[in-house]
């Protein structure tokens, strides 16, 4: 057939559907004869009859004869499907050529994808069972279709439509065996089609119905958690936690994950394995486990499963080479100290095979990382382990080893954490870091609380105010704070202002990063306490103008506090 003549073809379309089939059998057996003959045309005779380009003649009577929404009803429809049964894998190929040209979802079979997945995933002793050029054509359609908001919803509303997915997807990744693959091009070509296979099942899974179709004690999951256990394949690893990462956006899905299916002793080798650097996978990996890692009865799970050990997340964090992976490590073990004192004790040691801690080693992934997220993430991480060594009753009982927390005594506590503070020397250069940039206004509000909790303590207080010495910087944020929304001034507003022991009555509090009046306020409270601290100390130990600079603040401070405390009195009262 000429192009005239398909133009021709599809301009007169019969109208009664045995001649429609004549007319399509004449398309197919020019196109199996091209084919047979490995002819170039093949490619340009499918483009003829593909849904695109308005600009070819040829191309628009395909497209308005609707030619790829017949050839899926062929496929679908038995009677047809008998008599096209000899074309079906010319079929299989022009419809995926049709089909990645434009088309409209809403003239598309909603059906479409689930029909076409089923052909893809035949059993090769099957009647319709596609070559590889079948197969390609036939997922290539089914995947641009999923492509649409629309028709995923169709897709996910059919009984079995996972299933038939994962069977197609499994298709893909054993393509090479399947298919007897020896040629470059098509194995390079299969591997594309895996890639576009991961994206439309990172998608779905995203879907808001995917969690009830995927219940935890049912098959799918079943499948998936086999696929990270015993998958050697780093393709079908990515999309099970893929899935799992989707699915697990509850405290409860998350503690199901862990507590119950145990998922995260398949997941930890896979980074600590030497081997593994496919970013993909890791990346994948990490983005579970930082989901699991969110209930705080996970943590300490997590941790001693051997997620901090240094062949996992600490072997991550040297991965240079791949920055986003990095950086998911680095949030990852941050997620993982919030609150948790077995967590921080395990970071805060050495261990057999390191000398370095782990909070060290972050301590010095901070100094060298070039990327901004990697650095305020190591800086996050260093002041979630101050937070918590400075909330212990008594301070530093975290870094006491298990079998000695109940008999260890304060002063033992104590030493520990004088010479935790003396061995990392660096920590506070880490930790200041979330007070000296300006790009997160919420992260400085974490600083004041951990600063304040820390000058409580007098192993805090030394670090704290050789920071405030080293980085006169840091005064003029401390009396911004203060002021909240106003310039800090050198002149103190009229009042006498609160006295230390008024001040004293002031708790360090978590701020609200959703709530920027109440996060003045609780600031304007962090910074006063860290002030009142420091301004205890003796001409000895602080110069007397830095001190004199601190009790201005405390003044201009006591009267904003106590105008917020009359306002908080007079709104409670209406």
């Amino acid at each position: 057939m000429t192009p005239n003549e398909v133009q021709d073809l599809f301009k007169n379309v019969p109208e009664d559907e045995e001649s429609r089939v004549q007319a399509l059998k004449q398309l197919l057996g020019t196109a199996e004869k091209l084919q047979e003959t490995k002819s170039s045309e093949l490619q340009n005779l499918a483009e003829q009859v593909g849904n695109g380009s308005r600009e070819e003649p040829a191309q628009a009577a395909a497209s308005k004869a609707h030619l790829g929404i017949y050839l899926i009803d062929l496929i679908q429809t038995r009677p047809l499907k008998e008599k096209a049964l000899p074309y079906m894998n010319i079929i299989y190929k022009l419809l995926g050529m049709a089909v990645a040209q434009e088309f409209e979802p809403d003239l598309i079979n909603p059906q479409a994808p689930y029909i076409l997945l089923s052909q893809a995933s035949l059993g090769t002793s099957e009647p319709g069972f596609p070559d590889f050029d079948g197969f390609l054509g036939l997922s290539s359609a089914a995947l641009a279709y999923l492509s649409h908001e629309k028709l995923q919803d169709s897709f996910l509303e059919t009984s079995g439509a996972i299933e038939v997915f994962i069977a197609a997807f499994q298709r893909a990744i054993e393509g090479t065996s399947v298919f007897n693959l020896d040629d470059t091009d098509e194995q390079a070509q299969l591997a594309q089609l895996q890639s576009m296979y991961t994206k439309t099942w990172a998608d779905l899974s995203a879907h808001s119905r995917f969690v009830s179709l995927c219940p935890l004690d049912g098959p799918v999951a079943g499948l998936l958690l086999g696929w990270i256990s015993s998958s050697r394949n780093a393709e079908l690893q990515t999309a099970a936690c893929l899935a799992f990462g989707n699915i697990a956006r509850t405290d409860a899905q998350s503690t199901a994950f862990v507590q119950e299916l145990s998922v995260h002793r398949s997941l930890i080798p896979i980074i600590s394995s030497d081997s593994e650097t496919d970013a993909q996978l890791l990346h994948c990996v990490l983005s579970f486990l930082k989901n699991l890692s969110i209930p705080a009865s996970n943590k300490a799970i997590l941790g001693s499963a051997g997620l901090l050990d240094p062949k996992a997340l600490p072997r991550i964090w040297a991965l240079d080479t791949q920055p986003q992976v990095q950086f998911d490590a680095v949030s990852l073990a941050r997620i993982l100290l919030i609150n948790c004192p077995q967590n921080v004790r395990h970071v805060c040691a050495t261990s057999d095979t390191q000398d370095k801690t782990p909070i060290q080693q972050l301590i010095d992934l901070h100094r060298k990382a070039d990327q901004e997220p990697t650095k305020m993430e190591t800086a996050r991480a260093v002041a979630g382990v101050c937070r918590v060594l400075h909330s212990d009753k008594p301070v530093g009982s975290s870094l006491l080893s298990e079998s000695s927390l109940l008999s260890a005594s304060e002063e033992e506590a104590r030493a520990l954490l004088r010479s935790f503070y003396d061995k990392h020397p660096t920590l506070i250069d880490t930790l200041l870091y979330l007070g000296l940039q300006t790009k997160f206004p919420v992260l400085r509000s974490d600083l004041w609380f951990v600063l304040a909790l820390m000058a409580r303590s007098a192993e805090g207080f030394v670090i704290v105010k050789q920071a405030i010495l080293q980085h006169p910087e840091l005064k003029d944020l401390l009396a911004a704070a203060v002021a909240g929304e106003r310039e800090a001034s050198d002149d103190p507003p009229t009042g006498t202002g609160l006295d230390l022991s008024t001040i004293g009555q002031l708790e360090p509090r978590q701020a609200d990063p959703k709530k920027t009046a109440t996060e003045v306020k609780v600031d304007r409270e962090n910074a006063l306490v860290l002030i009142a601290e420091l301004t205890k100390s003796g001409p000895e130990e602080l110069p007397s103008e830095v001190r004199n600079e601190f009790v201005k603040m405390l003044k201009t401070g006591g009267e904003l506090v106590v105008g917020d405390r009359k306002e908080t009195g007079c709104a409670a009262s209406q």
